[in-house]
């Protein structure tokens, strides 16, 4: 009895999880990307000393706007100077002011244009 209800409460919030995760990414209308794991999403994809070259291959893969997941962050990677250029020029004060993040940190050797 007391094996199954710790099996019970292991794999309840497991599938919960990803039940979540699975109906998150169906209903949100995201830049395409890579899937990502529960908890970390696209971490263990990246190479810290070759993030620029895993994030051209995705641009070649994806296009010019890539949607990635750091740890619970969203973020939306911008591949081309046209894209950027319109993001900054139509779409300025959602992307102004966010939050710093210690993954953005790591990844881009603690850039202060990112902040």
């Amino acid at each position: 009895m007391e094996l199954l209800l710790v099996l019970v409460a292991i794999t309840l919030p497991l599938f919960l999880l990803l039940l979540k995760n699975y109906n998150a990414s169906k209903s949100n209308r995201h830049a395409p990307g890579p899937h990502g794991l529960p908890l970390i999403g696209n971490m263990h994809q990246f190479d810290s000393l070759n993030t620029h070259l895993y994030l051209h291959q995705l641009s070649k893969e994806y296009g010019p706007l890539i949607s990635l997941k750091l740890g619970s962050v969203k973020i939306l990677v911008v591949a081309s100077v046209s894209a950027a250029k319109e993001v900054f020029k139509f779409h300025d004060l959602c992307f102004s002011n966010r939050p710093s993040s210690v993954a953005i940190q790591k990844l881009s050797y603690t850039g202060p244009a990112l902040q």
